[in-house]
């Protein structure tokens, strides 16, 4: 995760994660002029290989929360050799940072596009 996590120019790392409901996880994303954002939730639902849900939020460098808390949900879904990923986000306090975290969704996503034709 941490080779395609996060927009593209931001280096993206694990700070901690347990992949297990209930479980917390804390990452910091580092923009090219040293400027840290850090995300942390809690793992909610994990149900192999269909559905993986987690709440996140925004948080200062010592983890006090800075924005609201959303529910993210992610769906696999098998279609012959591909999979189909839908992302749901809920809970925004506005439609600017809904569409904010759609553009760094997408940005995350064509990275791991690129890293998994690598394998």
């Amino acid at each position: 995760m941490e080779r395609w996590g996060g927009p593209k120019g931001l280096e993206f790392s694990i700070i901690t994660m347990d992949r297990r409901p209930g479980g917390a996880y804390r990452f910091r994303m580092r923009e090219p002029d040293g400027i840290d954002h850090w995300s942390q939730g809690v793992c909610q639902e994990i149900v192999p290989p269909e559905r993986f849900v987690f709440t996140t939020g925004w948080s200062d460098a010592e983890g006090r929360p800075i924005s609201p808390v959303t529910l993210v949900t992610l769906t696999f879904e098998d279609l012959g050799g591909k999979t189909k990923l839908t992302l749901r986000q809920t809970g925004f306090e506005s439609a600017t940072a809904r569409d904010s975290h759609r553009t760094g969704y997408e940005s995350a996503l064509d990275k791991l596009a690129e890293y998994l034709a690598t394998l």
